[in-house]
């Protein structure tokens, strides 16, 4: 794919004895929102935490903009450029619990982007301000609710302005009536044509934020498409058969 701003070749990721991911090519272009599904224990994780290197494959590459990582021969360089292009929005939230909000916003920017204070600020309040957090920034992550603690994260990755944003099951940790505010945030971020990868069971949501599904079983891309390609007329009997199997 010409195009494409995130490019996964010959992926393998092991866990001692257990071949978790065996020799993934993925390409991902600039202002897709692509979604990860399949069977618990497939590999979907695995996949989203290797391309910004929280996992690190034992073979392949990595190519996020025009940075690329060959996973054999990992620099340190290497690894911090394409950490440079990616975000992660964790399921379990990951805020620091002795800083506010607006503090746990600002972290990256001083800390990693090296921008002063004030201007770290303006960009946490702007995006804190996105996920309707704007009333909250002097909150701690104990006295806020968990989707609220999820919309920090989001807001936290969108500040950094990265590449690529990588969301873990975002809404997994929450109480079910929690789980469609931030799901709307989700959305309303998609449309601002910012590149995501996200791993999700909420199937609704799936087919309607994605332009593309990618299902995986077994450690592999079985079948890749549009959304109602994949729901209404998957082509590979495995995905019809996680399909019935979810949708019912």
């Amino acid at each position: 794919m010409e195009d494409a701003i995130v490019k996964l070749r010959n992926i393998h990721k092991t866990f001692g004895e257990n071949a978790v991911l065996k020799g993934v090519d993925l390409d991902i272009r600039k202002g897709e929102v692509v979604t990860l599904m399949g069977p618990s224990g497939t590999g979907k994780t695995t996949l989203l935490r290797c391309i910004n290197l929280l996992e690190r494959p034992e073979q392949g590459s990595i190519q996020i903009g025009g940075d690329f990582a060959d996973c054999a021969r990992l620099t340190k360089k290497a690894m911090v450029q394409i950490r440079k292009n990616s975000t992660m929005v964790f399921q379990n939230y990951n805020l620091f619990k002795n800083k506010t909000v607006l503090e746990n916003v600002m972290e990256g920017l001083v800390t990693v982007q090296k921008k002063n204070k004030d201007e770290a600020k303006k960009i946490a309040v702007e995006e804190l301000t996105k996920v309707n957090m704007q009333d909250k920034l002097d909150a701690y992550p104990s006295e806020i609710s968990g989707g609220q603690q999820q919309r920090t994260g989001i807001a936290r990755a969108l500040a950094l302005r990265p590449q690529v944003i990588l969301l873990d099951e975002p809404t997994s940790a929450l109480d079910p009536e929690l789980v469609g505010g931030v799901l709307d945030i989700i959305k309303e971020i998609a449309r601002t044509g910012i590149t995501m990868v996200i791993v999700t069971h909420e199937m609704k949501f799936a087919r309607n934020i994605s332009s593309r599904v990618v299902f995986m079983d077994g450690g592999f891309i079985v079948e890749q498409g549009e959304p109602n390609q994949i729901f209404d007329h998957p082509k590979e009997e495995r995905t019809g058969r996680f399909l019935e199997k979810i949708m019912h």
